[in-house]
């Protein structure tokens, strides 16, 4: 089942809106303003929990266990980080 949802449309798109508002919300990235933010993982949290893409609550799942592409997004929240954290990079070097 988790294949199907990370194949959808409303998680690829959730994805790119995560990663792009939480790069938008850290700005500058010093330790401060990510300590002012309470961290990495609660930026990229907040982020997925504010999301707004269509179809990102839809259950892809059975009905016992739900299986949205939001809820994938919080579990795969490592991920999101470090792909926050190369873009914040990749803005530093440019």
């Amino acid at each position: 089942m988790t294949d199907r949802v990370r194949t959808s449309d409303a998680y690829q798109l959730g994805w790119q809106e995560v990663v792009r508002s939480s790069v938008e919300v850290i700005g500058r990235p010093t330790a401060a303003r990510l300590r002012e933010l309470g961290g990495l993982t609660k930026i990229v949290s907040d982020q997925i929990d504010g999301a707004s893409t269509p179809g990102l609550d839809a259950n892809l799942g059975s009905p016992m266990f739900p299986h949205t592409p939001r809820s994938q997004l919080h579990r795969e929240v490592g991920a999101l980080r470090a792909e926050v954290q190369q873009v914040l990079a990749d803005q530093g070097s440019a």
